[in-house]
């Protein structure tokens, strides 16, 4: 019996401690703020330029549409570019980025645009927002070709470089540096804000590039309004858009909420965090339901071993103590080798999924969780052990 115990105990806290890591990751994008000014912002949906009466759209053309739009009543702030908020699409930019000091390296996604600290509404922290001369007009490559500064979020900041001193250091967009070029130089940290990607636990590593678009056949754009007058923009956005850009009517052009767009993308982790909780439910109530039912037969085996101790003087506490510690050394054997082989599992799930692996505390606390289960779960039957009277156990067989 102890032996299936063990292995009860092993597989279930291997279970738990991986499901809980992957509900953290689940929530912490649900919980995390998002940055921007409540109620301001406004995302259009990729637009495309097959959509429009030309094959593709020069710097000129989104100048136009970003000077429309700017001219609307309520407009703080529009930046035309490549990567939104909440939005994954074919322009969408993720890269591994590295300190160019020390190699520490980090995921992040990237915006490019203009002017994305402004239509974002994010305050700079450290350093500056980007000017003039930082900006780069041209195609896609370019963007890793001229490119030269870089802003980024605080959270970024911090796992790039020790203590968040970033501005004026130097990062690649790449694991290894590059042999025909200088790193990109940090000018600024802005306080965090949600990515696109929001995976494996870095859903504030965002990285923001100065480039204007140009012969792309793609586009976004950010607009920023008043909040009180912000429904009035977006029932006007796409008709001032599609005039300007020459889209084949407004119903090619989608517009959303800044909120509504992080509630439809975080829509998938809030049914993948209650499909994690029944599975920590149930597997808490498995394992609670195995240990007694095992602890029961157990007990009843023992009946007459517990018959003899009592007439031999043992006490009812003793008894219950008796039950209680052996169950203690049982439930931490398998505790013991579930971490073991919970290490195992949780390093091939980061090699071959990139999952984060759950830190050593939550083996710890998942650990005691189940020996705090295993004392639950034997109590009974502790107790009906020790109410057995000696001359009835002495007589059973």
């Amino acid at each position: 019996m102890p032996l299936i115990v063990i292995a009860q105990v092993a597989f279930a806290l291997v279970v738990l401690v991986n499901t809980g890591s992957l509900l953290r990751q689940q929530f912490a994008p649900m919980l995390a703020a998002s940055g921007v000014p409540a109620g301001e912002v406004l995302i259009t949906h990729q637009l495309n330029a097959h959509d429009s009466d030309r094959s593709h759209w020069s710097y000129a053309d989104l100048r136009t549409a970003e000077r429309a739009i700017r001219a609307m009543p309520g407009v703080i702030a529009v930046s035309g570019g490549m990567g939104t908020p909440m939005t994954v699409d074919r322009m969408f930019l993720h890269n591994t980025l590295s300190n160019a000091r020390t190699g520490q390296n980090a995921g992040a996604d990237m915006f490019a645009g203009d002017h994305l600290v402004g239509a974002l509404g994010l305050r700079v922290v450290r350093g500056r927002d980007f000017d003039e001369s930082d900006y780069v007009t041209g195609g896609f490559m370019d963007i890793y070709r001229q490119v030269r500064t870089v802003v980024i979020t605080q959270t970024l900041a911090h796992r790039l470089f020790p203590g968040g001193h970033a501005v004026g250091q130097g990062l690649w967009l790449s694991r290894k540096p590059s042999k025909d070029r200088d790193p990109l130089r940090v000018v600024g940290v802005v306080n965090d804000t949600l990515d696109s990607n929001m995976a494996g636990g870095h859903a504030h590593n965002l990285l923001l590039l100065p480039f204007r678009m140009n012969g792309f056949g793609q586009v976004s754009f950010l607009v920023r309004a008043r909040p009180a007058q912000r429904d009035a923009v977006m029932k006007r956005l796409p008709a001032v858009l599609g005039q300007a850009l020459g889209m084949h009517g407004a119903q090619a052009v989608k517009v959303e909420r800044y909120e509504d767009a992080r509630a439809a993308r975080l829509h998938g982790n809030a049914v993948t965090s209650w499909l994690l909780l029944a599975v920590l439910a149930t597997v808490s109530v498995v394992v609670v339901l195995g240990i007694t039912g095992l602890s029961g037969f157990w007990v009843q085996k023992r009946t007459r071993e517990i018959g003899i101790q009592r007439a031999l003087g043992a006490r009812r506490g003793d008894i219950l103590r008796q039950y209680q510690f052996e169950n203690l050394l049982v439930v931490c054997v398998g505790a013991a080798l579930g971490v073991l082989l919970g290490l195992i599992v949780a390093e091939w799930l980061r090699m071959h999924f990139e999952l984060t692996s759950p830190p050593l505390m939550a083996w710890t606390v998942g650990a005691l969780v189940l020996v705090m289960f295993g004392q639950l779960a034997v109590l009974g039957p502790a107790l009906r052990a020790s109410r057995v009277p000696p001359v009835v156990a002495t007589r059973s067989v």
